[in-house]
């Protein structure tokens, strides 16, 4: 009996001691990665990949970055985590940094905030610690967003300025993006253009997809230049960036800044919304619906308006709740419409309203 007592108390001591472990981890964490050097797109990428395996901590932690934004391959959390964790393990403030992400958003491993904390508070102190142009990148974040430390923009927009004057590309793409919003400062384009200028020198390839914007809009001091705009949308589209590649299928279907092609546009609507990217999916179904570019197919139609809707898209909700009161692609269900029209309504979708309206429903 004696004996039994012993083996219970043994087991709950182990047992306590491995949720121990699971609650100060958060997690597994990866021990390997999921993508080889050959799923990066570009030369770039896999020269980032290559010297992330050898060892180099900021490869590592660059790998993080580009895998958290669909940079040079498809978003991909598994490897966030497992090379912000190997960056990190070097002391590295970027990587503990994406590693608090992933806690903190619940990436690939189960959400933790408090965890998520720890990783933060370690990219502080070790970026406090050396300060070098990165760091004071890493600083910025921190205070920008409120993550271990109170949320302060004037702050973030100060270590921001000190990492872009050192020659940071991510610092001068977090000064441009402060200009572009009016974070911690007023709003400039000019002042924002020449930053992203800066930070796309670099390859950073964020800056080229807000260049592509900012010519795309003007004002704030700039001028609209179409192909300009064009120009820097289709790099960092080639780098497989989802938003630049679905601005790139909107500029092909109308002609903005390139020469009107209905296949290239349908080519940048099917990669940016195999990435999930709502404003593609939505486009890609109306493309389907009208026949442009493809030929018109009602199945097509409703798989991408219904990928649209999961992802949250108003717009998708009240065209697709159209083809459930018609029996459009699908069988007629008037339920399943005005259901999907009161969720479009409630987003703020107009159509929605008047469709509604004009069928005697409220929402």
């Amino acid at each position: 009996m004696k004996k039994l007592y012993l083996l219970l108390v043994i087991l709950l001591i182990a047992g306590s001691v491995t949720l121990l472990r699971a609650q100060v981890s958060g997690g597994d964490i990866p021990t390997s990665p999921r993508l080889s050097s050959s799923d990066y797109l570009t030369e770039h990428g896999r020269n980032i990949y290559n010297k992330a395996k050898s060892g180099d901590a900021n490869s590592q932690s660059e790998l993080a970055f580009f895998l958290y934004n669909g940079i040079e391959a498809n978003i991909n959390y598994h490897d966030v985590l497992y090379w912000a964790k190997k960056a990190a393990d070097q002391k590295n403030p970027c990587g503990a940094f994406y590693l608090g992400h992933c806690y903190n958003f619940g990436m690939y491993v189960r959400k933790n905030t408090s965890v998520a904390k720890q990783w933060y508070n370690k990219a502080f102190e070790w970026a406090n610690a050396r300060k070098n142009s990165t760091d004071k990148y890493v600083l910025g974040m921190l205070y920008n967003y409120g993550w271990g430390v109170y949320m302060d923009k004037e702050a973030a927009f100060r270590w921001f300025n000190m990492s872009a004057d050192e020659g940071n590309a991510k610092g001068q793409y977090r000064m441009g993006l402060a200009y572009y919003l009016g974070e911690g400062t007023e709003k400039n384009y000019e002042k924002a253009e020449r930053y992203f200028l800066k930070a796309a020198d670099k390859n950073h390839f964020l800056s080229e997809y807000y260049l592509g914007l900012i010519y795309s809009k003007g004002g704030y001091g700039v001028k609209k230049a179409p192909k300009t705009a064009s120009k820097f949308f289709e790099t960092a589209a080639k780098h497989n960036y989802a938003k630049a590649q679905a601005e790139m299928g909107y500029n092909y279907i109308h002609g903005y800044g390139v020469e009107q092609d209905y296949d290239k546009a349908i080519k940048w609507y099917r990669r940016a919304a195999e990435q999930e990217n709502t404003r593609a999916q939505f486009n890609l179904a109306l493309c389907y619906r009208d026949g442009i570019g493809v030929p018109k197919n009602n199945s097509q139609m409703i798989y991408w308006y219904e990928k649209a809707v999961k992802n949250g898209d108003a717009s998708a909700m009240n065209n697709l709740a159209y083809c459930y009161w018609e029996g459009l692609g699908v069988k007629t269900n008037k339920a399943k419409a005005v259901e999907l029209w009161r969720e479009a309504a409630n987003k703020g979708n107009k159509k929605a309203e008047e469709n509604l309206r004009k069928r005697g429903y409220t929402w």
